[in-house]
C-alpha cells in the first residue's frame, strides 16, 4: 500500500505543485483596485482597446483610463453622430461606479477579477474623439475572421452561433439562444475548448501525413519534429484567433506537451498534463482561478481522465463488423458525456442553478453536428469567395447550424428537460468530496 501511493506520488508531481499555488492564489484572492467614486461626473481621457459590444439602449466599450485603470464604457446610441470606433482615443464626462451587488452576486467583485475596475455611462453630446490608434493582434483577427464570415454570406441568425463554436466569439449571441444551449447541456459546445482545439489538432495532422497515405523519404525522428512544431504552431495561432480564452489556452498547452512528448518518444499522463497546463495558466494570470469558464474546462477534462479508466469498455474484436465498430464508438462518446458532466455538477448548480437532465442525448446529436460545422468553417474561411465551391459551402454550414438550432430547441422543450436547484460553495464543496470518496471506494472494489 506503501509503495502505491509512492508511486501515485512520483507519477503526478505536476498536481502536488498545483496544489500550494491554487491555495496561495485563493490566499492571497488580489483583484484589480476599483475605480475612485465620485459624486459628480468628471471628464477622463480614455483609449478604446475592443471593438463595441451592442446593448438594447447603449453600446459597451472596454476602455483604458488615463489613470491606468481599465473600465467598461457605455456610450449611448445615437442616429445622427456616428459612435467612436475601436482604437479610438477620447475625452469622456461621465461617473464611474465600481459595480454592486446583483442579490447574493457581488458584480464590482467579479469586473474586478477580470481586470476591470469599473464602469460609467457617457451620453449622446458627452465625449469627443481625440486620436486613433489601429487595434492589433488576436483581437483584430477574431473581429476580421467574423467579418468573412459576413462577408462570404453566412445567415445573420447562424453567424452569432458560429462564431462561437469555432472563434470563441460570443458577443452577438442573444439571451434566447443561450438559454437554448443551456438548458438542452450543449453550452460547452459554444465555449472553445478541448473538442475544438482537438479537431483543429486532428485536421492540422492529417494534413501533414495525408490521413496516413503519405510516406516520407526522410528520418523518422525528423518527422515526428517536423509535425510536432507544425502541429504546436497551428494550435496556439488558432488558440490567438479565439480571443486566447482559459478553456482554449489549457487545450493548446495539452496539445503543445502532448506535441513534445510525441517528439521525444514519450507518453503523457493525462493528469500531470492537465495539471502542467494549469500552473502554466495561473502563473501568468492568477484570477484565471475565479473564471468560471477556467472552472468549468479544467473540472470536465478531470473527470473524463479520472472516471473514463472506471468504465473503459474493451476494444471491439474485430474492426470487419462495422456495426460493432459503430457501436463502440456510441457508447464512447456516452461514457466522455457522463464523466464530464459528473464532474461540473456542482459548478453547473452552483453558478446556473440548473443542470440538463438529457445531456446525454444533446451530445450524441450536437457533438458531430459541432465537428462538421468546425471542418465546413475551416472550408468557408479558406474557399468562401470562389464561385459555386464558396456558395454550396455557406449552404452546408448554414444547414448544418440550423439543424444544431433546431435540435437543441427540441430537447429543450421536452418534458423535465431541466432540473433547476442553487447549491452554495460549501455545498459544491462537499458534493465533490462525495464524488472523490466514492470514486476511491470504486477503485478499490474493482481491483
Amino acid at each position: 500500500m506503501i509503495r502505491r501511493r509512492r508511486d501515485w506520488l512520483h507519477r503526478y508531481p505536476m498536481i502536488w505543485l498545483l496544489i500550494p499555488i491554487v491555495v496561495i492564489i485563493l490566499w492571497r484572492d488580489k483583484t484589480s483596485q476599483p475605480v475612485a467614486i465620485n459624486t459628480e461626473s468628471t471628464y477622463y481621457t480614455a483609449a478604446l482597446i475592443d471593438y463595441p459590444l451592442e446593448r438594447n439602449k447603449t453600446f459597451r466599450y472596454t476602455a483604458r483610463l488615463n489613470t491606468g485603470e481599465t473600465v467598461y464604457l457605455y456610450f449611448a446610441k445615437d442616429s445622427l453622430r456616428p459612435l467612436p470606433e475601436a482604437g479610438d482615443s477620447v475625452v469622456v464626462l461621465t461617473r464611474l461606479k465600481q459595480g454592486g451587488m446583483l442579490g447574493d452576486f457581488d458584480y464590482g467583485k467579479y469586473l474586478r477579477r477580470q481586470g476591470i475596475s469599473g464602469n460609467g455611462y457617457v451620453g449622446r453630446k458627452d465625449w469627443q474623439k481625440i486620436g486613433h490608434r489601429d487595434i492589433r493582434g488576436p483581437i483584430l483577427w477574431q473581429h476580421r475572421l467574423v467579418e468573412r464570415y459576413k462577408q462570404v454570406g453566412i445567415d445573420a441568425q447562424v453567424l452569432p452561433v458560429l462564431s462561437a463554436i469555432t472563434l470563441g466569439y460570443k458577443e452577438d449571441l442573444d439571451d434566447t439562444v443561450r438559454r437554448r444551449f443551456q438548458r438542452s447541456g450543449a453550452a460547452h459546445v459554444l465555449a472553445v475548448s478541448g473538442l475544438h482545439t482537438g479537431l483543429i489538432a486532428a485536421l492540422i495532422t492529417g494534413l501533414l501525413t495525408l490521413w496516413g497515405w503519405y510516406k516520407p523519404l526522410y528520418e523518422e525522428r525528423w518527422r515526428r519534429t517536423l509535425n510536432s512544431l507544425v502541429l504546436i504552431a497551428g494550435i496556439w495561432l488558432y488558440a490567438a484567433m479565439t480571443g486566447l480564452t482559459p478553456s482554449v489556452v489549457r487545450s493548446a498547452i495539452m496539445v503543445t506537451l502532448a506535441a513534445v512528448a510525441y517528439m521525444f518518444y514519450r507518453k503523457p499522463l493525462g493528469l500531470n498534463t492537465l495539471a502542467a497546463a494549469a500552473i502554466a495558466i495561473l502563473l501568468i494570470r492568477p484570477n484565471d482561478l475565479f473564471s468560471v469558464s477556467f472552472q468549468m474546462s479544467f473540472a470536465a477534462v478531470a473527470g473524463i481522465l479520472i472516471c473514463m479508466p472506471l468504465m473503459k469498455l474493451e476494444e471491439p474484436i474485430s474492426l470487419i463488423n462495422r456495426g460493432i465498430v459503430y457501436i463502440y464508438g456510441i457508447l464512447s462518446l456516452v461514457q466522455i458525456s457522463i464523466a464530464a458532466q459528473f464532474a461540473v455538477l456542482p459548478l453547473t448548480l452552483h453558478y446556473f442553478s440548473q443542470t440538463s437532465n438529457y445531456f446525454i442525448l444533446t451530445n450524441l446529436g450536437v457533438l458531430p453536428l459541432a465537428q462538421i460545422a468546425v471542418y465546413l468553417a475551416v472550408a468557408v474561411l479558406a474557399l468562401g469567395t470562389i464561385p459555386f465551391v464558396g456558395p454550396a459551402l455557406v449552404w452546408c454550414e448554414n444547414m448544418v447550424i440550423d439543424i444544431m438550432l433546431r435540435y437543441t430547441g427540441w430537447i429543450e422543450n421536452l418534458p423535465g428537460a431541466v432540473t433547476e436547484r442553487t447549491i452554495t460553495p460549501v455545498m459544491a464543496i462537499v458534493l465533490y468530496a462525495i464524488m472523490i470518496a466514492g470514486l476511491i471506494i470504486l477503485k478499490i472494489i474493482r481491483r
